[in-house]
Order: structure tokens, then C-alpha cells, then sequence
């Protein structure tokens, strides 16, 4: 291990320590400021914030973390506040009845106006989700008399807890304990499986099922979460302005919920909190917003959206974390695959019998046959077009076959079953360009490929259960197994994103292998990498062959195939061209023909010049013409 890997871990470790235990010093502060002097105008001020915070961290989770914008938020709001209000005029202001409830009823009412909207996303959602709060003024005059219809309802009094009556100083204590406890247990949601899972399928839906998440049931759930904090700042906002009308949840607080999240910073957890401050504070210090409300905040979102798009937040927190990068890849190792062996892995033998798969009138796919076993590497060649990756897509769920023909491990069927199933049965995958969510370190990135291995969600996460533990536990292990295995223990804790392609490459190649799935498949691995960083992929792909995997390779680097691959198998037109060793299919005339070149006169020998067949670790980017791109 690594000294740069031993030596930041403790300091990770008390770093996290020190952040979680000045969350209550800081709550219990903010409570006893009144006593400490705290004026009536800022404890007015602590409480907006705390409140408006709470409902802007829901737009942080659905928005800034899972990538889905939905304009509803506003509208959750208000039935928060509208369910507090009916319960306290008809004699029930227990605060912990109220604030229940009103998550309760908001959580419905997101997933009724933004369920439909999250099938198709993007602004479908934001549409769908902005429609209900239109509706806003419909709703309460439905209900007549019942919610005060376009008057609203007055004269709501204080809250009470198990009996007692709170009073003014007891409710801002309130506010800021619910807003503190929230923004904790949204925290906890952030930094965990549940959090990197939704910033993977913010990147790429495709990469979150390939990690074993079903994409759509992530976004429901994560939309549903953040009806809650919009439920709870409903109800806090009614207790604290005795009053709820129609008018105050307009077009006007949609804009602003969504500026408090931008300017804050959409992808952090104070970036709620500072928002909310800056566009609760601002207002009362500068008459701009106060006579052009709608434009200012306007204005603010264009600025911010541009200049700073991660926020006042992300602006620090960014500049903190690359001073922190450029000071460990100074000692950073470099990566060194091979350096260890892995764990035995028991892989199961993948046999494709069949398989067709069209696209309109084009056979992508015609009656593809082949097996690739435990132990060995199956490589994919062939022309652009030739289905290559749409084979890889087949095998992954991506794509459907067409009738007939099967796809089994071990004698198992996996046809038809969905991406994030057949990740959980054992198949893992990398892509042609790597897929590297930002804001993950290499340890996080590869600590995402195990999500679909345990079943712990939101709440055991957000309140640290033992089954939350215990998976987060497993994880960093298998990730720090595979760190060590690929020589990256100095670069664990560096943005993944910011590392060389090779070595992204590696680590897409690591994460691919969290969960010890029994096949992986690899598409065009070494595409873009340079002569030294095809040396560590050679070796990185002898560790997983050694480990006992079944491998399916899809390249067109050919010199990489000989010096890897147990079997070869060609495709030409979505069909089986010919299937041998890598000797026989560089001297077969069919595949010199239609693809490595044979009208160039190239030889089975020339294929081998810059190969030494003895040594399996010294490819070479030189061989036959190319055909890169897509396959």
C-alpha cells in the first residue's frame, strides 16, 4: 500500500468526525442565540432561512443530485403548508402531527404531478411538475369555505408539542431544530451509496443500470424523498406566518426556490442554506428585488448559471478539493496493475446461441453463435457495423433480441431481463468512451459499480442503519482491494474525472469489477491510449484472466487480441465470420480479406512482426490498418 493511501485516510477520517459533531454545536447555538442577544428581526430572518433551506434541499436531491428539474416544488409546498393549516384551525397543533402529515400529503401530491412527468424527463418533468402549481388556486377554491378559498386562512395558532404550548421563542427553537435534524439526515443522503448512485445516473441513466440501479425507480424515489423537506417547510412557514392564502405559492416562489438552489449551489448540502440566506437577506438590504423581484432573480440565475454553475457552494468547495488534488498527484503512484493478484473470481460460461437483432429493416445481428468461458479472454473483431457493440448491448439488456435464439449463463437465461438485473447476475460491462461521473473520487467511482449488491435505500441511509453500515463497509473493502490491485492507491481520493484517459480507462475497468460479477465485458478498451498505457491494460487484463473471470473483448487493436485473447471470434455484416485462435483467424482468408487488410498484403506474419508471441505483455499500437470508431 501506498504511504500517499495510509497517511490521507486518518486525516479523511477526522475530518468527518469534526463535521459531524459541529452539526449539534451548531444547532445549539443557533437555539441559544436568543438568550445570547439574537434581535427579533434575525431570529425572523434564522427561521426564514432554516425554512426556505429545507424546502430548497428537496430541489438540491431531485435536481442538483439526480438531474431530473422539476418546477413543482412550489406546489409541494403549499400542501404542506395547506395540510398544517386545516389541522390547526380544526384544534389539532401538535407540531409533530403537523409536520408528519404534511410530508405525508406532499409526497403524494409530487408523486401524483411529477410520477407521469419522470417516464420521459427533462422538461417534460419541469412542465408537468410546473402545470401544478397553476392548478394552485383551482385546488383551493374546490375546496371552499373548507381552506379559506381565495382569502386563505388566518388566525393559526401557535403549535404545541405532546400538550405543551410552544409560544414564539419554543417555535423558532423548533424551526431550527426540524431545519438542523433535516439538513443532517440530507447530508447523510449526499454522502452515501444512495447519493453516488444518483450523481451516476445524473451522468449517464445507462451506467447507473449498468451498476445494478434501475434508473427510473432511482428518480421515483429520490422525487419522492424530496417532497418531504418541501412538506416539512410548508408547515413550519404557516406556523410561522399565522396565514396561508393562494397568492404566496405563485409563480413568483417557484423562481425563487430555484434561484436559492442555483446560486447556493444545486449539487451541495449547505448550498440550500446559503441561498436561502443571500435571497432572504438581500431583499431587505437592496430595493432592486424589492421593485423587480422577478427580474433580479432572473438575472442572478443567468449570471450564476453561467459564471459559477456549481454555486457559491460548489465555487469553494471546487477550489478546495484541487488544492487538495495538486498537493497528493505530486506523490501520487502511478497506476501499476498487476502489482497484485485479485481475489478468485468463479466465472460462468456466457453462450450466445441465435442471436438476432434488427433495427427496422437492418440485421444488426444474424444468427450470432459463440461461447466464451471461465478463465479465458473471448475477443470481438470485425468491421465498423459489423454489431460488435450491439452484441455487448444484447448481452447487457440494453437491446432486445428478436425472436428466437438465446443468451444463458451457465444455462441460465438472461434475454430479456432488464440492464440492472443481469448486472445483479453477475455480468459487468465498460464502454466505449468512459462513462466518469463528476464529483466522485476513484474510490467512490468504484464503490458505485457494487450498488446493485445490497438493498439498503434513503432512509437506511439517511439515518445510518446497520444494514446501511454494513454495505457501505463491504464496498470501500472491495474498493480498496481493487485500488491496491491496480496500482492506484495514491490517486484514491483524486477526482476520477480529472485523471489520463488510461487510467480512467483502469478504473472503469476496476469499477466493472466491483461485486466480483463471473463476466465482464470490455468495449474497445484501449481506444485512445498510448503505447505505455496499452502495457498496463495488457497487464491489468492478464490479473482479471489469472482471476479466473469470463472476459469478452470487443477491440480493433489486433496486436492487443494476440497478445490477450484465447479465442478470437470475427463478425462481418452481423454475421459469424470465423472463430479460432488468435493465429488462426490472423491467417484465415476470409477475415484478411474483409477486414485486416489482406488486399494490402498483409500477412498472418506481418500482423506478428511487433509482437514477441512469448511475452503476453509487449502489444504494440502498430499492426493492421485500423477501423476505429464506432462498431
Amino acid at each position: 500500500m501506498s504511504t500517499q493511501g495510509t497517511t490521507t485516510r486518518p486525516a479523511r477520517h477526522w475530518l468527518r468526525r469534526v463535521s459531524i459533531l459541529g452539526w449539534p454545536l451548531v444547532i445549539a447555538l443557533l437555539v441559544a442565540a436568543p438568550d445570547l442577544g439574537l434581535s427579533l428581526y434575525w431570529q425572523r430572518i434564522v427561521m426564514l432561512v432554516a425554512i426556505m433551506g429545507i424546502t430548497t434541499s428537496g430541489l438540491n436531491l431531485s435536481f442538483g443530485l439526480a438531474g431530473e428539474l422539476a418546477l413543482g416544488q412550489a406546489a409541494v409546498f403549499a400542501s404542506g403548508a395547506y395540510t398544517t393549516a386545516y389541522l390547526s384551525t380544526h384544534g389539532h397543533t401538535d407540531l409533530v402531527l403537523c409536520l408528519v402529515a404534511s410530508a405525508v400529503v406532499a409526497v403524494v401530491v409530487g408523486l401524483i404531478a411529477g410520477g407521469p412527468g419522470l417516464r420521459l424527463g427533462g422538461f417534460t418533468l419541469a412542465m408537468a411538475s410546473f402545470f401544478l402549481v397553476l392548478l394552485i388556486p383551482s385546488v383551493i377554491e374546490l375546496f371552499g369555505e373548507t381552506l379559506g378559498g381565495p382569502d386563505g386562512l388566518s388566525g393559526i395558532p401557535l403549535p404545541s408539542v405532546f400538550g405543551t404550548d410552544l409560544g414564539t421563542d419554543g417555535l423558532y427553537a423548533a424551526i431550527v431544530v426540524v431545519g438542523g435534524i433535516w439538513l443532517f439526515l440530507f447530508r447523510n443522503i449526499v454522502k452515501s451509496r444512495q447519493g453516488r448512485i444518483l450523481v451516476t445516473m445524473r451522468e449517464s441513466p445507462v451506467l447507473a443500470a449498468s451498476c445494478g440501479a434501475h434508473p427510473f425507480q432511482m428518480k421515483l424515489r429520490s422525487y419522492a424523498i424530496a417532497g418531504i423537506p418541501a412538506g416539512l417547510g410548508g408547515s413550519l412557514f404557516v406556523f410561522l406566518n399565522a396565514f396561508v392564502s393562494p397568492t404566496s405559492f405563485g409563480f413568483d416562489l417557484v423562481i425563487l426556490l430555484l434561484a436559492m438552489s442555483v446560486i447556493g449551489g444545486s449539487q451541495s448540502v449547505l448550498g440550500p442554506v446559503v441561498g436561502a440566506f443571500l435571497l432572504t437577506y438581500l431583499p431587505e438590504r437592496v430595493s432592486v428585488f424589492q421593485d423587480y423581484t422577478l427580474v433580479a432573480y432572473g438575472a442572478m440565475l443567468v449570471l450564476i448559471g453561467v459564471l459559477l454553475p456549481r454555486g457559491a457552494v460548489g465555487l469553494l468547495s471546487g477550489l478546495w478539493k484541487r488544492a487538495v488534488a495538486s498537493r497528493r498527484s505530486s506523490s501520487a503512484d502511478e497506476a501499476n496493475p498487476g502489482a497484485l493478484t485479485l481475489p478468485p473470481i468463479d466465472g460462468r460460461e456466457l453462450h450466445l446461441r441465435d442471436v438476432a437483432v434488427s433495427f427496422g429493416g437492418v440485421r444488426a445481428l444474424d444468427g450470432v453463435s459463440f461461447s466464451a468461458r471461465p478463465g479465458e479472454i473471448t475477443a470481438l473483431i470485425g468491421p465498423n457495423g459489423s454489431g460488435k457493440t450491439t452484441l455487448l448491448n444484447v448481452v447487457s439488456g440494453y437491446l432486445r433480441r428478436d425472436s428466437g435464439g438465446d443468451i444463458t449463463l451457465d444455462g441460465k437465461a438472461i434475454h430479456g431481463l432488464r440492464p440492472d438485473r443481469i448486472r445483479r447476475m453477475g455480468v459487468g460491462r465498460t464502454f466505449q468512451t468512459p462513462l466518469i461521473p463528476r464529483d466522485l473520487t476513484v474510490r467512490e467511482t468504484l464503490m458505485v459499480g457494487a450498488y446493485g449488491d445490497s438493498r439498503s435505500g434513503f432512509f437506511s441511509a439517511a439515518l445510518r442503519l446497520p444494514g446501511y453500515l454494513k454495505a457501505e463497509r463491504r464496498e470501500r473493502e472491495a474498493a480498496d482491494e481493487l485500488v491496491e490491485a491496480f496500482g492506484l492507491a495514491g490517486r484514491a481520493d483524486m477526482p476520477a474525472k480529472d485523471l489520463s484517459l488510461g487510467t480512467r480507462r483502469i478504473v472503469e475497468l476496476a469499477r466493472a469489477l466491483m461485486g466480483r460479477p463471473q463476466v465482464v465485458l470490455l468495449d474497445e478498451i484501449a481506444s485512445g491510449l498510448d503505447r505505455d498505457e496499452v502495457q498496463e491494460l495488457v497487464e491489468a487484463l492478464h490479473l482479471l484472466k489469472r482471476s479466473g473471470a469470463t472476459v469478452v473483448l470487443v477491440e480493433h487493436n489486433f496486436s492487443l487480441v494476440r497478445a490477450v485473447a484465447d479465442t478470437v471470434v470475427c463478425l462481418a455484416g452481423g454475421r459469424l465470420l470465423a472463430q479460432g485462435t488468435p493465429d488462426e483467424i490472423a491467417s484465415h482468408p476470409d477475415v484478411l480479406e474483409k477486414y485486416l487488410g489482406a488486399g494490402a498484403g498483409i500477412s498472418g506474419t506481418d500482423l506478428g512482426a511487433h509482437l514477441d508471441p512469448a511475452d503476453e505483455t509487449s502489444p504494440v499500437r502498430t499492426g493492421p490498418a485500423q477501423q476505429g470508431g464506432a462498431s
